[in-house]
């Protein structure tokens, strides 16, 4: 059962359209438009990690904007499917699609000898996940300098309390949504 679709906001796919799978929770248009106003500097040539893909609304967003790779991973077989249809409707070839369940050994080594200038980090809410993701792509040094993670959150997690060695660049909240922009400089 589809819930919807969302669309893509800029770039070579602005105005197509990308199904949403059960159980995934899409970044909202308005989110998005302010995330990619955030890092239109960086998103040209940029290798980005999109961790918990869901409907692969930031991944394929960013890569209509010019990166040039995006790597999707997510647990969720029905997710990585719709990826992949969604990958071989837009001719996607930079974009790499990978089913890993986090926090696993397996996540981790698909990432292995990878490095990343931009991470979008949105996992569930209410599981505890962006603290560890934080500290295992430090720990796995996946992070190019300077490199930036956009996080989504609950609006009530209080985020910033809890963040050491990054630096919050941007920050905002949308309905019940907390979101970043950080850094690992």
């Amino acid at each position: 059962m589809k819930r919807g679709n969302v669309r893509i906001i800029g770039g070579r796919w602005r105005g197509r359209r990308i199904d949403i799978p059960p159980h995934a929770r899409p970044t909202s248009d308005r989110i998005r438009e302010t995330l990619f106003n955030w890092l239109q500097m960086h998103i040209v040539d940029a290798n980005i990690l999109d961790c918990f893909a869901g409907s692969g609304a930031l991944g394929f967003e960013a890569l209509s904007r010019g990166a040039k790779c995006v790597m999707f991973i997510d647990e969720n077989q029905d997710v990585i499917i719709h990826l992949q249809a969604t990958k071989n409707l837009f001719d996607a070839e930079e974009a790499k699609i990978i089913q890993a369940k986090f926090p696993s050994n397996s996540f981790w080594k698909t990432l292995h000898g990878q490095q990343f200038d931009i991470v979008f980090l949105d996992p569930p809410f209410h599981k505890n996940l962006v603290l560890p993701v934080l500290s295992g792509l430090q720990q796995h040094q996946l992070l190019n300098e300077n490199a930036k993670v956009y996080i989504e959150v609950e609006h009530d997690f209080d985020l910033a309390s809890k963040l050491t060695d990054w630096k919050i660049l941007k920050q905002q909240i949308a309905g019940q949504v907390g979101y970043y922009l950080i850094t690992n400089e």
